[in-house]
């Protein structure tokens, strides 16, 4: 009987435990990663991005084990309300994608204000505090022609854009290692439809090595530099002699 009652009384206690667990402790306030200056080797924060019609977020992981997943809320100056566009599942995601997202979802409207938000959430669905708020306007992007593929001499760009900035930055980086190549900021000519530049006439032009390919791309810079642009998509070139 006695025995009986010990292996009783331990189940007891384990039920017990089991039944009793404290909740988890909410999830702490996400940080976001600060957007990087404009003329930055490695472009961080909140950002235009080259791949697509899309707005880049980054925040700092919480290095928090009981966070299972993180929620991007997103609303437009036109609107009145936040809406969930993205939940990231810290289980499946790939490393470095834990911590980025970029939005270019379809309903993402361009030549306005879009806001967004970061909230932790534990692996009891609590919530945390949302994070501050970021703000971006994605600009229409310039539409780049050439240099495009092999060339000779020094590269002359060419470009056009529907929105007129007031300045722009080339940025040309090595094409296998991403390695930054060149980068200035240029005052626009202000021509709606066209813009170009000729390498071989500005002071100290980057020298390119006939056994490397090179990628470039144009940044707008927007009317609020660091809330507001747009960036083109890449092109390649090679200088073969």
């Amino acid at each position: 009987m006695k025995k009986l009652l010990s292996i009783a009384f331990l189940f007891f206690l384990f039920a017990c435990s089991d039944t009793q667990t404290p909740d988890l402790p909410a999830p702490a306030k996400v940080i976001m990663v600060p957007r990087s200056d404009d003329m930055a080797e490695v472009e961080r924060g909140i950002d235009a991005v080259p791949e697509s019609d899309g707005i880049q977020i980054q925040w700092y992981d919480l290095h928090d084990r009981n966070v299972k997943s993180y929620k991007i809320y997103r609303k437009n100056e036109n609107e009145t309300f936040y809406s969930l566009v993205k939940t990231i599942d810290l289980e499946t995601a790939f490393p470095g994608s834990d911590t980025t997202y970029i939005d270019a979802a379809a309903d993402l409207k361009l030549n306005s204000y879009n806001y967004y938000c970061v909230i932790a959430v534990n692996k009891d669905d609590m919530e945390g505090q949302p994070s501050d708020t970021l703000r971006y306007k994605l600009l229409s992007k310039p539409l780049t022609s050439n240099p495009n593929g092999e060339i000779s001499g020094m590269p002359k760009f060419y470009w056009s854009f529907p929105v007129v900035p007031d300045s722009f930055i080339l940025r040309i980086e090595e094409d296998f290692t991403g390695r930054l190549h060149f980068i200035r900021k240029f005052r626009s000519n202000y021509d709606n439809e066209y813009q170009e530049l000729d390498l071989s006439q500005i002071e100290n032009p980057p020298q390119f090595n006939s056994t490397l390919w090179y990628k470039w791309r144009i940044d707008i810079i927007g009317p609020e530099p660091q809330s507001s642009g747009a960036e083109s998509d890449w092109l390649s070139f090679k200088k073969v002699n």
